[in-house]
């Protein structure tokens, strides 16, 4: 799992497109016959008077007014603060699921934020690879064009009104997206979301290594970290499963590239073979394509699992 730090730019982003337009769907655009409709005041704001944005009927002025109300919370919330406003307000929410699945998720997520702003989103997080697996790059071709891969990291099956949070947009590979799916029940994650590491808070977190039979000549990945969350979060997001499929490919490879030479063929690589005008970061793309700081390990796949592996291998006498 990888963490996203630099995000700022994105929330602005995010808050950008998403605050005025909701308000207003919710609202609709202040006027003379609509004194409690929307307005943010600035003249370069594209969505306050555009009549183009019709209000969605909810057909219940307490939730309308209820969601109004909370909208940096729907937006802009912790995790925490959206499951405490759930908490505060189970009855409304679950009572009226269909009408906020369909604004929030339907309307909000599919039709407006992601196909409009799903790919300038990504690009400003600037997350190169699935911070689940780092195994995969977070772009698909989609009809000839790039899509942006955004997994909620509450279920928007469970908690729909969460479906554009920015906390709650977490950048991902295809497969993780669906290995992960709904997770668990309702009540799964009310009980255990904070039994979980999330993306945007760093702590930390499990490495990477391996075993070895020799009489069978077999290699297993194994996860390792005093955290337990860290630990459930690798077992939630089936990590050592996913990674167990490159016993034979990434882990083998490196593996046997210390074993089979004498005199440390890692070291050499990373100490002799390059002259000394390149960096250590300079040398693990060139040789491993993978990222040596870890602040830098999105941008490549594998760079978490293959510095781990490397740095275990390297203390094998």
């Amino acid at each position: 799992m990888l963490f996203i730090e630099d995000f700022e730019e994105a929330k602005t982003y995010h808050k950008s497109v998403l605050n005025c337009w909701l308000k207003i769907k919710l609202k609709g655009c202040k006027s003379e016959e609509n004194e409690v409709g929307h307005n943010c005041g600035k003249e370069s704001c594209s969505y306050c008077g555009n009549r183009r944005i019709g209000i969605f009927q909810l057909g219940n002025e307490e939730l309308c007014d209820l969601l109004y109300d909370n909208i940096d919370i729907l937006l802009e919330g912790s995790i925490q603060d959206v499951i405490e406003f759930y908490n505060q307000n189970t009855t409304i929410l679950d009572g009226n699921y269909d009408i906020i699945k369909s604004l929030f998720e339907n309307s909000g997520y599919e039709n407006y934020f992601q196909k409009k702003h799903g790919l300038n989103f990504l690009n400003k997080l600037n997350i190169s690879t699935c911070v689940y697996c780092n195994r995969n790059y977070t772009l698909q071709l989609v009809a000839n064009h790039s899509r942006a891969q955004l997994d909620h990291w509450l279920p928007k099956t469970h908690f729909p009104f969460a479906a554009l949070n920015f906390y709650n947009l977490i950048p991902s590979c295809q497969p993780c997206n669906h290995i992960k799916g709904e997770g668990g029940d309702k009540q799964w994650w009310l009980s255990n979301y904070s039994t979980l590491i999330h993306p945007y808070i760093k702590e930390e977190i499990y490495k990477f290594s391996f075993s070895y039979k020799e009489d069978s000549n077999l290699l297993s990945v194994e996860i390792n970290s005093p955290n337990e969350k860290a630990i459930t979060t690798a077992e939630v997001n089936r990590i050592k499963e996913i990674y167990s499929a490159h016993n034979e490919l990434e882990l083998r490879d490196l593996y046997d590239l210390r074993m089979k030479y004498d005199d440390n063929y890692l070291e050499m690589l990373n100490e002799s073979f390059f002259n000394e005008k390149l960096s250590d970061e300079d040398k693990c793309r060139l040789v491993y394509g993978i990222e040596k700081e870890e602040a830098h390990y999105h941008k490549r796949p594998f760079s978490k699992f293959k510095n781990d592996i490397i740095e275990e291998l390297m203390r094998i006498k």
